[in-house]
């Protein structure tokens, strides 16, 4: 009976515009078999396990459904790699992003589960639309802050916008001070000497400075803050200083005291703050679908809708391996694109089978796919790129499962990737619905593996030191996402949980830094070295100049432990950080 499933499994791949109509003459046969002989009881059970089992719809509406709703992705990641330029007149930006993806195999059983048999129609279209929307949350606001910041100001450079009132050397303005020289001790001069405030100048004493295009030099101070000045500006006549009032001008560093000057100034900053909030696949599927509905959906998911008809391209279990999928995806110059094949990580080395019978028509080489391979049939086409080797030639005949080459990382890819396409009767189709997977790790446990936390692995750091991490780590579990958090009380982001659990765990004092600052103090380690207490980072999480975007502690077994929205454990194996990840860092 399961050899049976095998076959129609693969007869109902191969007839994708009469599906209906072979599941409706099996059902009239098992009937017919039914009324003759015991082995109708048999075949009968077999073919109802098979049907309660199979996604029903027609394979070009799977694979249509599954390609809009990448496609609404896809324009998502593009409006959230856009968002600067949109909000040009920000000065600061400020990601809370989750991640973006969904796995198609939970797509598909959902709305297999949902509707039994559908089409890709506007009613669809209408419906998978509802659900982005439901699933993906984007929030793009802005404020502005106001705050006292220090900085080095060099010769040239602007002070930015000063306010400016006027005094003279009379006893209204000076007190009993009038008549006396300036606080560097020479007299004043019109249309020279500035005072700035006596107890927190703005600038030294010397400092020159450009105003309204007339050069000053600092030479005097009063009780400027009092008032909201930054600089006094010396007249010769009373009427003159108090006609002047307040003026705001923009002020330029000339030079005196030294090129370059402390500057403590107050300044407002507009902030874009970006949030992207994911609902999780299974919370709609507890919000749309009853009883009755979910438990068909867990069976779907179970056995992937019948689909596996091709051979595993390697031994190992592959689904954790997943780093990009089939689908439409936004570029590195944020255009959308459609991505026709299916990337997994693999070690360097993994040797590579043939999903199905046929010849060899096509060995090359190019900029993108660097080595490939091309196998085809009467109906079949696959093509395997990013090859270190090659282990056949054009024309040969290949058998089922039969290694072809091994994995590299030639072409357009910077780490071991193998990447598959799949097309029937020349249509392409997303050959993680189609490919069956091995069995095991292909990182030997430390990655891929789907085991618990830690897994067994011993830790890089030595177990009183990782336990002492990970229970300090914990503490903070639920604790929501705060740009710029380094504490419990202002919450965390990424780097700040990190360099908060070491430090308050003893295990290594590391002051607050950034992501990227985090990677350039780790010695990098490889995948298959990865041991828990180790660093796990990723990039392009959200748009920034450095490489690095986010960082989590890595657990073992597949699993981190991070500050996402909130401090929770994930796995690093989902389709969404296997495409982001950027590879292991060891502190010492």
């Amino acid at each position: 009976l399961k050899e049976l499933g095998k076959q129609i499994s693969e007869v109902v791949s191969k007839k994708k515009q009469t599906t209906a109509f072979l599941l409706a003459l099996l059902l009239i046969l098992l009937l017919l078999l039914t009324q003759f002989s015991a082995c109708g009881s048999m075949l009968a059970a077999g073919v109802d396990a098979f049907l309660e089992t199979t996604w029903l719809s027609d394979d070009s509406d799977i694979n249509e459904a599954d390609l809009y709703y990448t496609q609404l992705e896809a324009d998502l990641q593009r409006q959230l790699n856009g968002v600067e330029g949109r909000y040009r007149d920000c000065d600061e930006y400020r990601y809370n992003v989750d991640e973006i993806g969904h796995d198609p195999v939970e797509l598909i059983s959902y709305l297999s589960a949902k509707h039994g048999i559908f089409t890709f129609d506007d009613a669809l279209k209408a419906e998978l639309e509802q659900l982005f929307h439901e699933q993906y949350q984007l929030d793009v606001e802005t404020s502005t802050e106001t705050r006292t910041v220090t900085k080095t100001i060099q010769a040239g450079d602007s002070l930015g916008e000063v306010v400016t009132s006027a005094y003279c050397a009379c006893s209204i303005c000076c007190g009993q001070w009038a008549g006396s020289p300036t606080a560097s001790g020479v007299y004043p001069t019109e249309k020279h000497t500035l005072a700035v405030d006596k107890f927190n100048p703005i600038v030294p004493i010397g400092t020159q400075i450009i105003m309204n295009g007339t050069l000053y030099t600092v030479e005097d101070t009063g009780n400027l803050n009092a008032h909201g000045v930054d600089f006094d500006i010396y007249m010769d006549s009373h009427t003159q200083a108090s006609q002047w009032g307040h003026k705001t001008f923009e002020a330029y560093l000339a030079g005196g005291s030294g090129n370059s000057v402390e500057v403590t100034v107050t300044e407002t900053v507009k902030i874009c703050t970006v949030t992207l909030k994911t609902t999780s696949f299974d919370a709609l599927v507890n919000r749309h679908l009853n009883l009755i509905q979910r438990e068909q959906y867990n069976v779907y998911l179970e056995s992937r809708g019948n689909r596996q008809f091709l051979a595993p391209p390697v031994v190992y279990n592959w689904y954790g391996n997943v780093a990009g999928l089939y689908g439409y995806r936004c570029s590195s110059s944020n255009q959308i694109k459609l991505h026709r094949g299916l990337d997994l990580s693999l070690p360097a080395g993994t040797e590579v089978h043939a999903a199905h019978a046929g010849f060899v028509t096509q060995i090359g080489t190019n900029d993108d796919f660097g080595h490939y391979v091309t196998i085809q049939n009467d109906h079949y086409q696959t093509t395997f790129a990013h090859l270190r080797s090659v282990g056949v030639s054009v024309g040969q005949e290949i058998q089922k499962k039969e290694v072809i080459g091994t994995v590299g990382s030639s072409g357009s890819v910077s780490s071991p990737t193998l990447h598959v396409e799949f097309l029937y009767d020349g249509v392409y189709y997303n050959p993680y619905f189609y490919l069956q997977s091995g069995s095991g790790s292909a990182f030997g446990g430390s990655f891929g593996s789907s085991e618990e936390i830690v897994g067994g692995e011993p830790s890089a750091l030595g177990e009183s030191a990782y336990n002492r991490l990970i229970r300090e780590a914990e503490k903070h579990l639920g604790l929501p996402y705060q740009w710029g958090g380094s504490s419990p009380s202002s919450g965390f982001d990424c780097s700040g949980f990190v360099c908060y659990v070491f430090t308050h765990s003893g295990v290594k004092d590391i002051s607050r830094t950034t992501a990227q600052g985090l990677y350039d103090q780790c010695r990098k380690v490889s995948v298959g070295d990865a041991r828990p207490g180790d660093l796990i980072f990723f990039t392009e999480t959200y748009p920034s100049p450095s490489p690095v975007t986010h960082v989590g502690i890595y657990v073992g077994g597949g699993k981190m432990l991070h500050c996402g929205d909130p401090v929770k454990y994930s796995s690093v194996n989902t389709a969404y950080w296997q495409s982001h990840f950027y590879g292991f860092g060891r502190i010492s």
